[in-house]
């Protein structure tokens, strides 16, 4: 009888698996899903709010060690986990689309945030949105449990991405055809949803699961890793830099509601502003027309309607300007609002995993621990020194942006006097009706430009007060990273085995 066996991330599709290198027999035991003989059953598989898990892998995605909430979630012993490749974990509910989508962000070296559904060695099912991430040597993979309204959205989208690739696979034959299918209506579906790609929409899903998530356990106070421990030792101090480091995080994470109202705005108002640039050169082009027709009367009103267009013309190029940054700046704010997501994610998890090592107490897998430390701890370390960098970034670019915004304002104010001197001397002279009503249709597009200008404007000063913020906490963050670095490289150098027993 054929021994099943278990390995991480559960997310990767056979076909592009870096294991696939491996015998033939071995893949036959560890990727048949017929050989698992598991009953599926409609039942959840629960785990709390506040609880977090994790696994590392090789760079064959053989599994070197998870969290005791992870084997427990699973129901398969630490034993089965140890050195298995990842695949009887995954549901068959699950689309092969997820995963090969899943597999080419890791593959350029990219984080990715997907929903997953897995089976767990009882027949029961779990849902997590697991964040993956490449780490030296494999992969780092975190799992939380989702609870916002758009999980029940992807639930009904993989159920029908699922009969997409079934339909599929069946009339073509062919299972590359079926996933390419699969691709095509998930993106489909993400951009009805208001995402214009999946980067968009996974920043969008881990913002706000760790947002209701944050919710309910401020509410019910639920015991968790946000809850400070007081262990001693080595394990006690680290802890208590990873709490000060996701405190800070956590900080940040809420004050990116504003990060996220402009990006928001950043995507949703470039096509208005061009819309206005456009309105307002079109009137003008219909204010010249109008003043040649006036005759004698209308060479004086032309003198003010090509002043309006050269303002008109100068308008569009500001806001051709503007609305090339916003459109570049859109995503680099969607990449750092995700990656703080994750950072405080990184953190959290780091937290729990030390408390669960300390009220453990169990040594046995002292290699696997040191192992798992240093992973956590130095991707952390990574991700909060690619933050710093990022932000910086982004405080250039709202700087530009706020310089953009104001240059035009100011000639929306000149707009506006051109305007007015159009209508003050219209009303001077008769047959000039036409041309107040093109002026009196320009004094409302610059009215909506006027308005639309202090919205942006108010949301990048917002959001530059957050960068100077930040770079006020940089120093206290920095004290405990470099706590946290030191500590992580002890243990890579092997001059510490961190002491479970205090």
């Amino acid at each position: 009888m054929r021994r099943v066996i278990v390995g991480l991330p559960a997310e990767w599709p056979d076909s592009q698996a870096p294991w696939a290198q491996l015998p033939p027999d071995f893949l036959d035991v560890c990727f048949c899903m017929s050989d698992c003989k598991i009953k599926l059953l409609a039942e959840e598989r629960a785990f709390e709010m506040h609880e977090l898990f994790f696994s590392t892998t090789d760079s064959r995605g053989i599994i070197r060690h998870g969290n005791a909430v992870f084997t427990r979630i699973s129901d398969y012993s630490e034993s089965e986990l140890i050195g298995a490749p990842h695949n009887i974990i995954r549901h068959p509910d699950m689309p092969r689309s997820v995963f090969k989508l899943l597999w080419d962000y890791l593959e350029a070296g990219r984080t990715i945030a997907a929903y997953v559904k897995n089976l767990a060695k009882d027949g029961r099912y779990y849902w997590v949105l697991a964040v993956v991430m490449p780490c030296p040597g494999g992969y780092l993979s975190i799992r939380l449990k989702p609870s916002s309204p758009l999980h029940s959205t992807v639930e009904t989208l993989y159920r029908d991405t699922l009969a997409i690739e079934q339909r599929h696979e069946v009339s073509t034959s062919h299972r590359k055809q079926a996933m390419l299918a699969g691709l095509e209506h998930i993106d489909t579906t993400i951009k009805s949803l208001g995402f214009p790609n999946y980067d968009a929409f996974m920043w969008h899903a881990l913002s706000v699961e760790m947002a209701s998530r944050h919710a309910f356990l401020s509410k019910r106070r639920t015991i968790g890793a946000r809850e400070h421990f007081s262990g001693r030792g080595e394990l006690g101090n680290v802890q208590a830099s990873c709490q000060r480091v996701e405190s800070h995080l956590q900080n940040l994470f809420d004050d990116l509601a504003t990060f996220r109202t402009l990006n928001d705005k950043l995507v949703n108002k470039s096509a208005t502003i061009l819309d206005m640039a456009d309105a307002i050169y079109a009137l003008s082009l219909n204010a010249t027309i109008a003043a040649h027709r006036g005759g004698q009367t209308g060479a004086i009103l032309a003198v003010a309607a090509e002043e309006l267009g050269a303002r008109a013309a100068d308008n569009e190029q500001i806001i051709d300007r503007l609305v090339k940054k916003m459109t570049e700046f859109a995503p680099l704010l969607g990449d750092l609002i995700f990656g703080v997501a994750v950072a405080k994610l990184q953190s959290e998890v780091s937290s729990y995993y030390l408390r669960e090592l300390v009220e453990s107490g169990d040594e046995s897998s002292r290699e696997e621990m040191r192992e798992s430390l240093e992973v956590l701890l130095n991707q952390l370390l990574d991700r909060c020194r690619d933050l710093s960098a990022h932000m910086k970034s982004c405080g250039y670019e709202l700087n530009e942006l706020a310089t953009l915004v104001r240059e035009l304002k100011r000639n929306a104010r000149a707009l506006r006097f051109v305007q007015f001197a159009g209508i003050k001397e219209a009303q001077q002279q008769s047959d000039s009706d036409s041309f107040k009503v093109v002026f009196q249709e320009v004094r409302e597009e610059i009215q909506r430009t006027k308005i639309e200008c202090e919205d942006l404007a108010n949301d990048v000063a917002k959001s530059l007060s957050i960068v100077q913020k930040i770079h006020h906490e940089e120093s206290e963050i920095a004290s405990d990273l470099k706590w946290l670095a030191d500590f992580a490289d002890l243990i890579t150098k092997g001059d510490l085995v961190p002491q479970l027993a205090y």
